[in-house]
């Protein structure tokens, strides 16, 4: 017999959100996969030697572990450091952004941190662009800190290296439904986390509540954390001038 206390309830419609149909959209077009031109030129290496840098990469890992997603910016900065700072060190000329970008992503592919014969060769170029600013912020850092000792210096231009990989790191790796999903946790943290006037972090609140979901979803390290910093103390430098650059070392340095 049925309990006269329970009433029946009337259907209801769920409705999502505007924020909920981007999420979802970001995660079908991911899920389906964009398909792009085949007019275009590609990056391609060969497969043997992918396969060996592969494996030397899966064994190098394994003794190193850390976050997966980390392991390809980690890659990334091992070899600008070997290219600004060992054979940039020995060589007559100067540095060659473009160049270092060619390699960048060629030795990228063979480890299998890119797929191959997928990138367009444009790829060389953008991210030939991100080193060159990152050389010229090395150069006008350089002549700040002329009196500073060897090892201070040197600690500038491991960090520079270390955000210019995370920049890079961004670039090659962006996933739409990440973006999405960050999205989506900002903007409700934004709307429920109140902060007194008194708090220190009152000011910085949002970049503070952008830093955690960072730092918690995604476990970004430290030197992605400051990278997501630099941008916000210097909010142009996607599209920096060199005079835009200038700035950024002096600001970094006050």
């Amino acid at each position: 017999m049925i309990n006269p206390t329970i009433s029946k309830k009337t259907a209801s419609s769920l409705t999502p959100t505007a924020r909920v149909k981007k999420l979802f959209q970001a995660i079908y077009n991911n899920q389906k996969g964009l398909v792009e031109s085949d007019d275009i030129s590609r990056i391609k290496v060969s497969d043997i030697i992918s396969k060996m840098a592969f494996y030397y990469e899966k064994i190098r890992n394994s003794v190193d572990y850390k976050e997966e997603h980390l392991l390809r910016k980690n890659a990334i900065e091992r070899i600008l450091k070997r290219h600004i700072l060992i054979e940039g060190a020995i060589s007559l000329k100067g540095l060659d952004s473009l160049a270092i970008s060619k390699h960048l992503i060629t030795e990228l592919i063979r480890a299998g941190y890119l797929p191959n014969d997928t990138l367009p060769e444009t790829k060389i170029d953008e991210i030939g662009e991100v080193i060159s600013k990152y050389l010229r912020l090395r150069h006008y850092s350089q002549q700040i800190v002329k009196k500073q000792s060897g090892e201070e210096k040197n600690g500038i231009l491991a960090w520079i290296i270390s955000v210019a990989a995370s920049d890079i790191e961004e670039r090659l790796g962006k996933n739409q439904v990440d973006l999405a999903v960050i999205d989506y946790m900002y903007e409700i943290l934004s709307e429920n986390i109140k902060l007194p006037e008194s708090s220190i972090h009152y000011e910085d609140r949002d970049v503070q509540i952008f830093l955690g979901i960072h730092r918690s979803l995604l476990k970004f390290d430290r030197e992605m954390l400051s990278f997501i910093l630099f941008k916000y103390y210097n909010s142009n430098w996607q599209e920096a001038d060199d005079k835009t650059i200038q700035q950024a070392a002096v600001i970094f340095y006050h």
